[in-house]
């Protein structure tokens, strides 16, 4: 199978394991790909280089044959980054007798025919011809290695300085690593939660400060431009072998890292659950948390947020081993409220609820925000629109305790002098009719 996108997913680092508690900075990883530079094929031969035998391209034979001359080498290791035919020349000033050897793989220096592919030397009935550059198909993905070298111990004279220059396809060159795929590739990363097997993100900026308690494993991803965010969000919360078939099959153009690293998550508070559910009820929202193994906590924090990444303290309840709590937010924000609740424990570690989201609406039609509610003293009443209402608060049969005249959209009402009891709030303008339940406290 063969594929037309030339995403590279290379390595990453640091390559090392972490394990931190959740909350720790460490856990927002600093990860970069590695990927390698335009390897130059120069330098100087000497008496002091490491030493082989002299191998070349037997003409009328095997691939390869070996003499005891002595080679003195050096070597460059690289890949290419489009496949094709390249060709390694000799400039005109490297001295004769120079050697240009190209290995797939690894050179051997005890067993130098072993993973040999082409000489400049080539074997013909009982001399060996030099010329001055060697060519060959190479392929990208594969390591390559040239060797430099001596032809024996004389020729070159030693020291000698040699160069090569590299030709290849549109674009070819050779580099010391994995090549960069070019500017029109992002580098992400994956992550994936190991007891499940699912995706749990892909993004650029793997930050697992807030991740409940776990272990996770961390992949490189080069991956096209023209895949954008929405769709590898899709991927998100699937299973990472159905990630890895897209990839196979070029669904995404996109290419794993050859290396991973383990992210853990230990659970310092042996909380085994922790979670919540909230609900908008009136003009407040009702929190509603479960607690499984929570003999370390200390205390709850109720958090809330507005965008999801800034979480606010505001309230706390002390750990009272019951295994479930309530709490109410009577100040919700207008729109989009995101509650989550921090555990802590008498060592000040944490661990975090799943995150609970209420979209609160204050103004349904027809009705009032009153806070507080119940109230056994003063609460605020905001009124949908401003304008000039005739209010009128009764109880449940009907009858009228309070008239009065009201002009804007908000006010004070007293309830100190009115009996523990529900009742109904009744505003009306010239277009609109407003009916609110109080209950006094």
């Amino acid at each position: 199978m063969s594929s037309s996108c030339t995403a590279n997913g290379s390595t990453f680092s640091p390559s090392v394991n972490v394990t931190a508690q959740q909350g720790n900075p460490a856990l927002n990883l600093s990860l970069s790909p590695n990927y390698g530079s335009v390897v130059s094929i120069s330098g100087t031969l000497s008496n002091t280089d490491p030493q082989s035998s002299l191998t070349v391209v037997n003409g009328s034979g095997s691939n390869c044959i070996n003499f005891s001359n002595t080679f003195a080498y050096d070597l460059f290791t690289f890949q290419v980054n489009v496949s094709g035919s390249y060709t390694f020349s000799l400039s005109g000033s490297t001295p004769f007798g120079t050697m240009i050897n190209l290995y797939e793989n690894a050179f051997s220096p005890s067993s130098p025919c072993t993973n040999f592919v082409t000489s400049n030397g080539v074997f013909a009935s009982s001399s060996v011809s030099i010329g001055n550059s060697i060519t060959a198909n190479l392929n990208t993905g594969t390591t390559y290695v040239i060797a430099v070298g001596s032809f024996d111990g004389t020729t070159p004279a030693l020291p000698a300085n040699y160069s090569a220059t590299v030709s290849g396809p549109v674009g070819g060159n050779i580099y010391s690593g994995t090549p960069n795929p070019g500017g029109s590739f992002s580098y992400k990363y994956v992550i994936v939660n190991n007891a499940t097997g699912n995706i749990s993100a892909i993004t650029s900026t793997p930050d697992l400060t807030a991740y409940a308690f776990g272990s996770y494993t961390v992949y490189g991803l080069s991956v096209s431009n023209s895949v954008t965010q929405t769709v590898l969000n899709t991927y998100v919360g699937g299973t990472f072998v159905a990630f890895q078939t897209a990839l196979i099959n070029s669904v995404v153009c996109a290419s794993l890292s050859a290396n991973s690293i383990v992210v853990t998550v230990p659970n310092p508070l042996h909380l085994s659950s922790l979670r919540l559910s909230a609900v908008a009820s009136n003009s407040v929202v009702k929190l509603i948390w479960t607690a499984v193994g929570e003999d370390e906590t200390e205390n709850y924090l109720v958090e809330r947020s507005a965008d999801g990444k800034t979480f606010s303290a505001i309230g706390n309840k002390a750990a009272l081993r019951t295994g479930s709590y309530q709490w109410v937010d009577e100040q919700p924000a207008e729109g989009s409220n995101l509650y989550r609740i921090r555990a802590v424990s008498k060592g000040n570690q944490i661990y975090f609820s799943n995150v609970a989201v209420v979209n609160f609406h204050a103004f349904a039609m027809g009705t009032a925000l009153v806070i507080p509610n119940p109230a056994a003293g003063q609460t605020t009443v905001r009124l949908p629109i401003e304008g000039l209402y005739d209010c009128r608060l009764t109880d449940l049969s009907g009858k009228t305790l309070e008239h009065f005249t009201v002009n804007g959209s908000q006010f004070s009402l007293d309830l100190s002098d009115v009996a523990t009891g529900v009742y109904l709030l009744h505003c009306r303008s010239k277009d609109q009719n407003i009916i609110s339940r109080i209950v006094r406290q």
